[in-house]
């Protein structure tokens, strides 16, 4: 079983993930995704042979939809985040949590939370599907190289990406300027 899940922004700031799954045969498009993102994840689907699903928004502060994200999460492979401008993405060290490599572009901050052949891979902003099909492909291929692509992601988010590492971070920034 592949699971591929990803996130993109709306002009609306609403958040949408399409999860791809090669084991599912449902296909529920939705959402107003950019055309260029839209057809990045259509032809990775065609060339990894998976379908998709999306899913609206979810609220993290409704219990229910928090639980939603949750198995979204953990029964996904890979977080495919074909963004064209981000700052940081704090989605990217939610996905390494979960010990869920992310495959983005390297664009903005991004390449500051995702490291290559750590907890994912951040293509080049002109990068086509057949490069990210590239970059995925081989994981969904050969389970010990995502296990642990997966247990490097988890272990990023541990030493660096979560929110005490960034406290204590910002502690000694602040004490240094005092």
């Amino acid at each position: 079983k592949s699971m591929v899940v990803a996130t993109t922004m709306h002009s609306s700031d609403d958040e949408v993930l399409v999860a791809l799954s090669t084991e599912t045969g449902e296909k529920k498009i939705g959402g107003e995704d950019g055309f260029r993102k839209f057809w990045i994840v259509q032809i990775c689907l065609w060339k990894l042979k998976s379908d998709f699903f999306v899913i609206p928004f979810l609220n993290k502060n409704n219990p229910k939809e928090y639980q939603q994200l949750k198995n979204i999460l953990n029964s996904s492979h890979f977080l495919f985040v074909p963004t064209e401008a981000e700052c940081y993405g704090i989605v990217f060290s939610e996905a390494s949590a979960y010990g869920l490599p992310s495959i983005s572009t390297a664009t903005g901050g991004v390449r500051s939370v995702v490291k290559d052949n750590v907890n994912g891979f951040a293509l080049p902003l002109k990068a086509t599907p057949e490069d990210y099909v590239n970059s995925i492909e081989p994981f969904l291929v050969d389970k010990e190289k995502f296990k642990n692509l997966s247990i490097n992601s988890r272990k990023r988010y541990e030493e660096a990406l979560n929110w005490n590492v960034w406290q204590a971070k910002i502690k000694i920034i602040i004490e240094d300027l005092f």
